[in-house]
């Protein structure tokens, strides 16, 4: 097990594909929206299921992104940076 662990920190600190796949930009901000994809991605896919073509799986993708990103912008970022200063107080 500590071998393992390890061998992910060497690979994560040299410049390996393992290091490449998680520092790409796309996955990155995937992850800091994950929650709001989450939220988002059942509430639009259920409309497209019965009949999913290429167009609407790139226009459900595209809008779940776009909310994905609103949402933790103007919402679950606001609301952090209030819950900071709450606390900080």
């Amino acid at each position: 097990q500590i071998g393992f662990g390890m061998l992910i920190i060497f690979c994560l600190f040299v410049d390996g594909i393992l290091h490449k796949i998680i520092t790409n930009r796309f996955l990155r901000v995937a992850g800091i929206i994950c929650y709001s994809l989450y939220l988002w991605h059942n509430l639009l896919i259920a409309p497209i299921l019965p009949q999913i073509t290429p167009l609407r799986l790139t226009l459900y993708l595209l809008t779940t992104f776009i909310l994905s990103i609103y949402t933790y912008k103007y919402i679950e970022n606001k609301n952090k940076e209030s819950l900071v200063q709450i606390l900080s107080q």
